[in-house]
């Protein structure tokens, strides 16, 4: 870890995804404390964060790299449900509902975490209600979200599964070139998208293989490059807004 981000990781005040947390908008007295009370560490690829079963002790907050959260499957394979990223929070719902991790999370690409205890975010609550009020927001989002994502995969093609991942993985891994193709790269392999949206990885590449023949996309390895990213993406879009 280089100097730079090792002061940056001392105070909270300086992180960039602050203003997207939880913990935004507490007082610098406040904000020093859970500067204080964290612990950040550096994680490689294929680190644990933790594991299946083990005891939920604290939150999680991802400050740089991406984690991949994995919860086994029926047939006891490892199906990959979450990709966190910068700013994302891990563990609240364990947390909140005190039990064990009923999955496993582990550094993607390398990662830097940082740990707060759950004496600290209890006290953090208990002085600022509006902490745990934003976090209860957040569950419900996330309990929408998932029935939503349960219905587009009863409901939509294989391809349309793809389009949809592509539209959420855009933000965080997506750049705009400058003849206005958008290139994004993938975090995930071709078996854990087709994880990721209920369906198998021959169907996610033939879903692929469409989207190059209609001249919409190309994807080599873990790149996908948009020709025009308007006209795969509106149809998606109107729908989202209605």
């Amino acid at each position: 870890m280089n100097v730079q981000l090792g002061s940056l990781l001392k105070d909270c005040l300086s992180c960039p995804r602050i203003t997207d947390s939880p913990w935004c908008n507490l007082d610098a007295e406040t904000t020093a404390y859970l500067s204080a009370a964290k612990v950040c560490r550096p994680y490689i690829p294929g680190q644990a964060l933790y594991r299946h079963g083990d005891s939920c002790h604290g939150l999680f907050c991802v400050l740089t790299g991406t984690v991949v959260v994995r919860r086994s499957n029926a047939d006891g394979a490892s199906v990959i449900v979450r990709i966190a990223g910068a700013g994302d929070i891990l563990g609240y719902r364990t947390f909140f509902a005190e039990e064990a991790y009923p999955d496993s999370a582990e550094a993607l690409i390398a990662a830097t975490v940082c740990f707060i205890g759950r004496e600290a975010v209890q006290t953090l609550m208990e002085d600022h209600p509006e902490v745990a009020r934003r976090f209860l927001r957040r569950m419900a989002c996330d309990q929408s979200e998932t029935q939503e994502r349960l219905l587009q995969n009863a409901a939509c093609s294989v391809r349309d599964r793809v389009v949809r991942l592509l539209y959420a993985l855009k933000c965080r891994y997506g750049t705009t070139r400058q003849d206005g193709s958008l290139e994004i790269r993938l975090p995930i392999g071709r078996k854990d998208i087709a994880e990721m949206i209920g369906s198998c990885a021959e169907s996610v590449i033939r879903a692929m293989r469409s989207l190059e023949a209609e001249g919409l996309a190309v994807f080599k390895g873990r790149l996908a490059v948009i020709a025009d990213p308007v006209e795969l993406f509106s149809p998606l879009e109107q729908e989202l807004v209605r």
